[in-house]
């Protein structure tokens, strides 16, 4: 599945024997990552959650004020 603009997501990482999913946004140029969670609900949840941060942060013409 290709990435669309808008799209969010939980991505299943293992560190040794542990299952993490860490949560990401993509705005149509940057994947946003978010911390490891131990579940795929609660990185669904995060990764929304980076989606409504960086769009509040951005004007009408996609600049992010990282300020």
């Amino acid at each position: 599945m290709a990435m669309q603009p808008g799209n969010t997501g939980a991505q299943l990482m293992t560190y040794g024997i542990t299952a993490y999913f860490k949560p990401w946004y993509f705005d149509g140029k940057t994947v946003y990552w978010g911390e490891p969670e131990r579940t795929r609900s609660n990185a669904e949840a995060s990764a929304t959650r980076i989606k409504q941060s960086i769009s509040s942060r951005s004007d009408q013409n996609g600049f992010v004020n990282h300020w």
